[in-house]
């Protein structure tokens, strides 16, 4: 059986194609025939005038060649010489160091002469860099060698123009959905390195299961958005946190993002572990976060199950925080445990724990305020933390104002740590608590209004402090423990006394110091009260006090060097049971013969220098007890300056009592 020859047809569906492929070559080459034999063996003409002879198509090709590379980016340039063929306005030539290209309108040509062919010739000599600043693919180039703000062009665009929103990656009609899709968001964008952006909006993402997960190079501006936990998540997980929790993630930035734990409108408790949740919880992480708000979370700070915070920093490699706010939530606002950071510009609202709390060892901080807390309103612990800007008022009874130096098993105490710049105003127990924080310093520390004394000082030996106490509704400065405390004060307005030193304390109260117009709640008080061995030098100046000057008991020592003591209602100087007074190089009053030092029963020595040239008829022996002090005073005439004498008092039951003193 013969096979039949294929026959050169053109089918419908051939014609159709060619005659596509046909306009394109038709306007390229004006004068290019077609032609094909049809089903009955005639000859079909498409396009008439047929170049016949192979130079005729090879012009056709040459100017179709033109066209292409006279819209090609680069061609590589050759040295200058004669006889150099020129078709193209994409060939390039050098000649001495210079780029030149063929004007199009003298295509074609051929070289001669220099002479002769530069007026054919234009200097291009920026064309390469043009094509390297125009590249599409290279990501050296382009604007990767464009510069700008300091930094490549391509970096700034990968940051700042080109982002994404959460919406670009699916829906967000319900909470699980917008979970899932701002999860998918993140994701996305940190694997890229593109920025998440967007403008003030609200999303309500579902936690009952799961909360969102940062990884590391995650970047989002979202410009102000609030994120709220869909109510009805009773047992909530933390809202956002960090991906990889053993060991961190890094280079996170995010900004511009509200989160509403809305606990209170489910009435959580922070009681049951099951729900306690942070609304930004970062462990390990490294990174920056600026524009960040917490509101309405329920935690319980250091708890079987882990640490809470409404924002919760735990072993930071370092974190820079800027304008972070922390309101109403349900335990503590920002908690920060160990690592390295910086806090600048933090409030805390009506908080019903701290404001700030935790242990921030070495960390730095820069205006930070709570109002209105159930616990310490700003906790700062831990050593070498530097502190500028502090201000609390409105912390609940039994906790401060501010605190330094913390007993949570978290926590070290504040040694060698700075603090200026600290107002604590209002607060129904201390305006600030320091706790076993050796060598603490204190600027300008102002506390006006607590409840209790305005600042107390606990174990805290070698403190440096200069401060400025008002107004408390008790002791002005509480200093308790053993050890020396270098104190630059100004205190008055204190119900009880300005300065009360106890159980070993070693007070040096500086020249500039001015104690006065304390003990204004009546009684036996005094502008400076020593107790239980402790020891006060006074180089400053104590005036005009409600009661007494300064008074020392059980086993105490007051030394007046230099300063002066005056203008008390009850009395210059009270001593009672065995305490001590010197009275050094300083006189009572303006007038050194006026005053009155009196004298409990009680006392063994009473210490009086002849520098002080004190009228002895100014000396006052005063019973302790009332019996006595209905009989009246003894008075003592006469005595010599170093001469003991006895005093014995006949009308007391007790008739053996009596009483030595020595005026050395």
């Amino acid at each position: 059986m013969k096979r039949k020859k294929k026959s050169n047809y053109c089918s419908g569906k051939f014609l159709k194609y060619t005659r596509g492929k046909l306009q394109r070559l038709e306007a390229l080459n004006d004068k290019l025939l077609v032609a094909c034999i049809g089903r009955n063996g005639s000859r079909i003409n498409i396009i008439e005038n047929v170049v016949g002879s192979f130079e005729s198509r090879m012009i056709v090709r040459n100017k179709g060649q033109v066209k292409i590379y006279a819209h090609s980016s680069y061609e590589a340039p050759i040295t200058y010489e004669p006889g150099i063929e020129l078709v193209r306005t994409s060939q390039t030539i050098t000649y001495l160091k210079d780029e030149y290209r063929a004007k199009s309108q003298f295509l074609p040509f051929t070289t001669t002469t220099w002479e002769a062919d530069k007026l054919r010739l234009n200097l291009i000599g920026d064309d390469s860099l043009r094509q390297d600043v125009g590249s599409l693919t290279d990501p050296q180039l382009g604007a990767g060698i464009v510069g700008m703000d300091g930094r490549l062009l391509r970096d700034y665009l990968k940051q700042q123009e080109y982002y994404l929103t959460i919406e670009y990656f699916g829906l967000t009609d319900t909470p699980l959905n917008t979970r899932n899709t701002m999860q998918a968001a993140i994701f996305f964008c940190a694997e890229n390195n593109i920025l998440l952006r967007n403008k003030a909006a609200l999303y309500v993402i579902d936690v009952s299961e799961e909360g969102i997960k940062i990884p590391s190079n995650f970047m989002c501006d979202l410009g102000g958005a609030w994120i709220k936990r869909a109510t009805g998540n009773i047992t909530p997980h933390d809202m956002w946190s960090n991906l990889n929790p053993a060991e961190g993630n890094f280079g996170l930035n995010i900004r511009g993002v509200n989160f509403d734990g809305q606990a209170q409108t489910d009435n959580l408790d922070n009681r049951f572990p099951e729900q306690r949740f942070s609304g930004l919880r970062l462990i390990g992480c490294e990174g920056e976060l600026k524009n960040i708000r917490v509101d309405n979370t329920c935690n319980g700070e250091i708890q079987e199950e882990g640490i809470r915070g409404a924002i919760l920093l735990e072993r930071s490699i370092f974190i820079d925080c800027q304008d972070i706010r922390v309101n109403n939530n349900i335990g503590t606002g920002l908690f920060i445990t160990g690592g390295r950071g910086r806090i600048q510009n933090f409030l805390a609202n009506n908080n019903s724990g701290s404001g700030l709390s935790g242990d921030q060892p070495g960390w730095r901080f820069d205006s930070i305020s709570s109002i209105g807390s159930g616990y310490s309103g700003i906790s700062l612990n831990g050593p070498g933390w530097i502190a500028r800007g502090i201000y609390a008022s409105g912390a609940a009874a039994g906790f401060a104002g501010v605190n330094f130096g913390h007993s949570s098993p978290i926590s070290s105490n504040s040694i060698g740590a700075i603090a200026s710049d600290v107002v604590a105003e209002n607060n129904e127990s201390w305006g600030i608590n320091v706790t076993s924080s050796p060598g603490i310093q204190g600027s300008n520390w102002v506390v006006r209004r607590c409840g209790d004394s305005n600042i107390r000082l606990i174990d805290s030996p070698d403190a440096k402090l200069f401060l400025v106490s008002e107004d408390a509704s008790g002791n002005g400065l509480l200093i308790d423990g053993k050890g020396h405390y270098d104190i630059d004060a100004r205190i008055s307005g204190s119900k009880a006394s300005g300065i009360y030193g106890r159980n070993g304390a070693s007070i040096i109260v500086s020249v500039g110091s001015l104690i006065m117009g304390n003990g204004c709640n009546g009684g036996f008080t005094a502008e400076i009260t020593l107790d239980t061995e402790s020891e006060a030098i006074v180089y400053g100046r104590v005036l005009n006090g409600f009661a007494y000057g300064v008074q020392s008991s059980a086993s105490s020592v007051l030394i007046v060097s230099g300063g002066t003591v005056k203008g008390h209602a009850l009395g210059n100087i009270r001593t009672a049971l065995d305490g001590i007074i010197r009275y050094e190089n300083a006189k009572f009053s303006d007038d050194p013969t006026s005053g009155t030092l009196t004298i409990l029963a009680g006392t063994d020595i009473l210490q009086v220098f002849n520098g002080n040239l004190m009228d002895p008829n100014r000396i006052v022996l005063t019973p302790a007890n009332m019996a006595a002090l209905r009989l009246g005073v003894p008075f003592i005439e006469n005595f010599d300056i170093g001469v003991s004498f006895t005093v014995k008092l006949l009308s007391i039951a007790n008739s053996d009592a009596s009483y030595r003193y020595a005026i050395l």
